[in-house]
């Protein structure tokens, strides 16, 4: 007798199920989503200003940083983090590279 895998399937349930057994847990896969908020792409700054970021995730942020010329500058344990950073011992009219990062729990970073 041919058995289609779809009985099979409901059959396997249904005997976890009666035995009181349960499905392993899903890893979370999927990686926290980052957005630099302030400043903003171009921006011209001076003095001292605020690094404001924003993170979510579908399980729960564990960290946000980020990086000023590829070195890192500050780590928060916040999903909404701001930094404090004080730009003046920089060259002006320089173009710098800032860059955030977001990871999870489950340590998936984006």
């Amino acid at each position: 007798m041919k058995i289609s895998r779809h009985i099979l399937f409901l059959f396997i349930v249904w005997l976890a199920w009666q035995w009181n057994c349960s499905l392993p847990p899903i890893d979370d896969i999927t990686p926290p989503v980052i957005l630099i908020v302030y400043p903003a792409n171009g921006a011209v700054v001076a003095g001292n200003i605020k690094i404001a970021i924003e993170s979510t995730d579908d399980e729960e942020v564990d960290k946000v940083w980020y990086y000023l010329d590829n070195e890192v500058k500050g780590v928060s344990s916040k999903s909404n983090a701001l930094f404090d950073l004080d730009v003046t011992s920089y060259a002006d009219n320089q173009t710098h590279v800032l860059l955030a990062a977001a990871a999870d729990k489950a340590g998936n970073i984006g």
